[in-house]
């Protein structure tokens, strides 16, 4: 199939939006927070979703008003770590390649004047800026950790940033909320 990654992709998307509309889906996110800081590995994971954002704030909030907030914050950027680095790999494997075959059928985007633009020395540094302070905000990180991706950035330069921007992130948006 030739835009595997792309459908993948919206089934996905479609999937995410079924489960955060019912509600034993938000029951058993907040049944992870039970967990302590496992569970906060585990909503870690779920934090850099657009689909699930929300839901997991409320359950970090909630876990590190009972746990020590910046051991809530190490072990949910772990899990923020973990669900960037799948995104990250998708990206790196297969949607670079189909999104260039893609812009490629539509003449008017021709993929060639777009890697222009970020092959240009000059601008080359802006995809892995641009997603690191996606990555480091509040806001999901599949747009930050695509651009990332597309940066051609080292995978381990991208797990380590990962893992301190998105634990960064949490760990001021606790101590934010919880004061």
């Amino acid at each position: 199939m030739k835009y595997k990654g792309i459908l993948l992709t919206l089934i996905g998307i479609i999937v995410a939006i079924i489960l955060s509309r019912h509600p034993n889906f938000h029951n058993f996110v907040n049944s992870i927070s039970i967990l302590s800081y496992f569970g906060a590995i585990i909503i870690g994971i779920f934090f850099v979703s657009s689909i699930t954002v929300a839901t997991s704030v409320v359950s970090l909030v909630y876990l590190a008003q009972v746990q020590n907030p910046l051991f809530v914050a190490l072990a949910a950027g772990l899990g923020a770590l973990i669900g960037d680095s799948l995104i990250f790999r998708f990206v790196r494997n297969s949607l670079d390649e189909e999104l260039k075959s893609l812009l490629n059928v539509v003449p008017y985007f021709r993929h060639k004047h777009l890697l222009r633009i970020f092959q240009n020395k000059y601008l080359a540094w802006f995809l892995p800026v641009a997603g690191a302070i996606i990555i480091a905000s509040p806001f999901p990180d599949e747009v930050g950790v695509s651009l990332m991706g597309l940066s051609k950035i080292k995978p381990w330069r991208f797990a380590l940033l990962s893992f301190i921007l998105n634990t960064a992130g949490i760990y001021i948006l606790l101590t934010a909320i919880n004061q």
